[in-house]
């Protein structure tokens, strides 16, 4: 037996294949045919014209006059083809010698312009899109060699197909023939399925406005059967994923969904839609979370940087400010800030610079050396260490004040760059999670700097005390010098004068030394 569909699609394709195969027959013949009339009687009448001018230039003087424009003129007015066609001159330089309102404009660079000078001295057509609205036109030239022109003329395409009236006919005749083959297909095959097919219809309207839809109650042993049996089952089924959908928009994503089958596309995206809202759900829930976390750490740093920012006078308070405040703000039950040290001994070791406990300031004295427990060990590896289920041997700041111990301790070396200065010492009854760790690590560097640029300070302020102190010292050496100069100074001159009191002396004497050896010389010439 065949199938329904079977038929509906023979009728149905016997009729378009019938009417696509004669309507493409008598189509082509008729448009071959009008495309041959036309080219025939478009280049007979060209070479009318071009006869008529022949006489006209024969009449005038040799080229295109002004009486050759006159006499031409009206000529080229009086010819029309089909609705819009009209013949025009144009020299092969582009210039427009009679046209309806080109006259005197060039067009020598158009692509119209170019085809025409493709037929050399010849003749012959081409096919173009108008600009003007897009539309097919046809232009046929033809050259004059006595006016160095082209008599050319141009119409829309679909004007001389109005005359295809034996092509209408045939249409006629085949969509007549196609109505009445389809009628009767239709009295013989469809005529019985229409009330079962209008019942179906009415349930499928239904089902596509939305309402709830009761089975049909149809029994055939056909298509239409098989059809009523498919929508009777996609009836259950969008009544199940209905239910389905009501329990997800209420909340219960742990709601079932049992399958038609493995190709149910509908039935796996709405599962797959519930299993995409809870993963949004959760990952909405972690966004939350680290948005909070962010904006817990952004609201901290704020704080601190409000805090390293006031004016330092004391050491001591200031460690205990950043201790009491990290301790708070992170809700620890404990904190310890370990600073290097190596004044007045030659040994490095870290020294508790503030503890923070049970909310409230302790005063502990405490030296770490380095390399020793957790702390030092810290210190040395200039990495962050976190742990949890500390054993009770584990000696801790807050150890003999009475207090539970905690199990989760966090140690952070303060850095600046690749050099630790100390190490903070936080511990907690609860986990230290991984924003904590951040945020603390974060103001560890803040910290180290901070602490770093103090030290230079004070540094600095004793030096220039010191130089103060030993500039002073060198002012009173430099007046004793001065006083001790003046005094040598003065001696010196006594001695000088001293000396030249001598030497005046010793030439007195060799004066009368010599004044004595004449003497007894002339003494003895006198003998």
């Amino acid at each position: 037996m065949i199938g329904l569909r079977t038929k509906i699609n023979l009728i149905i394709g016997s009729f378009f294949l019938f009417a696509i195969i004669s309507l493409y027959v008598f189509y082509k013949q008729q448009v071959s045919k009008t495309f041959n009339d036309t080219h025939a009687f478009m280049s007979e009448s060209l070479v009318d014209i071009k006869e008529m001018m022949g006489i006209v230039e024969t009449l005038t003087d040799s080229g295109f006059t002004k009486t050759d424009y006159r006499l031409l003129k009206p000529f080229f007015q009086s010819k029309k083809y089909y609705d819009t066609g009209y013949p025009f001159l144009i020299k092969r330089d582009g210039t427009y010698l009679i046209h309806p309102w080109k006259e005197g404009s060039n067009e020598a660079q158009s692509s119209n312009h170019i085809k025409r000078l493709s037929y050399g001295e010849g003749s012959g057509y081409f096919r173009y899109v108008f600009s003007g609205d897009g539309r097919m036109k046809w232009q046929y030239v033809n050259y004059f060699k006595p006016y160095d022109a082209y008599i050319t003329v141009t119409f829309y395409e679909d004007e001389f197909f109005k005359n295809l009236s034996e092509l209408r006919s045939l249409l006629i005749i085949f969509v007549i023939s196609g109505v009445v083959i389809f009628l009767l297909g239709t009295f013989i095959v469809i005529n019985p399925i229409v009330s079962a097919i209008n019942r179906i219809k009415y349930s499928i309207g239904d089902v596509a406005k939305g309402k709830t839809v009761e089975t049909i109650n149809i029994r055939r042993r056909d298509q239409i059967g098989e059809m009523t049996n498919s929508i009777n089952a996609l009836i259950v089924e969008i009544a199940d994923k209905t239910r389905f959908s009501n329990e997800i928009a209420k909340g219960n994503l742990s709601s079932k969904l049992e399958l038609a089958s493995d190709d149910d596309i509908l039935g796996k995206s709405l599962i797959n839609m519930r299993d995409n809202i809870a993963k949004s759900n959760e990952l909405e829930k972690v966004r939350k979370l680290e948005v909070e976390q962010q904006n817990w750490s952004s609201l901290g740093l704020a704080q601190f940087g409000d805090l390293l920012r006031e004016r330092i006078t004391n050491m001591d308070d200031f460690t205990y400010k950043i201790v009491s405040y990290i301790v708070k703000y992170v809700d620890a039950s404990h904190g310890g800030l370990f600073l290097l040290s190596t004044e007045g001994s030659n040994r490095n070791f870290l020294e508790l610079a503030a503890c923070y406990a049970y909310n409230k300031r302790e005063l502990f004295t405490k030296e770490i050396a380095v390399g020793e427990g957790l702390v030092g060990e810290c210190f040395v590896q200039k990495e962050t260490m976190l742990l949890s289920d500390i054993p009770d041997t584990y000696s801790m700041i807050t150890s003999g004040l009475g207090k539970s111990k905690p199990r989760n301790i966090l140690l952070v070396p303060l850095k600046t760059d690749e050099n630790v200065i100390g190490v903070i010492e936080l511990a907690s009854f609860n986990p230290f999670e991984q924003h904590v760790v951040s945020f603390i690590e974060k103001i560890g560097q803040s910290i180290a700097s901070t602490i770093t640029n103090i030290k230079t300070n004070i540094r600095t302020a004793q030096l220039l005390e010191k130089s103060k102190e030993q500039a002073e010292q060198m002012q009173s050496q430099e007046e004793e010098l001065r006083q001790n100069m003046e005094e040598l100074h003065a001696t010196h001159e006594e001695m000088s004068r001293r000396e030249k009191e001598l030497i005046d002396r010793i030439k007195r004497l060799e004066e009368e030394k010599e004044k004595l050896q004449l003497q007894i010389q002339s003494s003895k010439n006198s003998e």
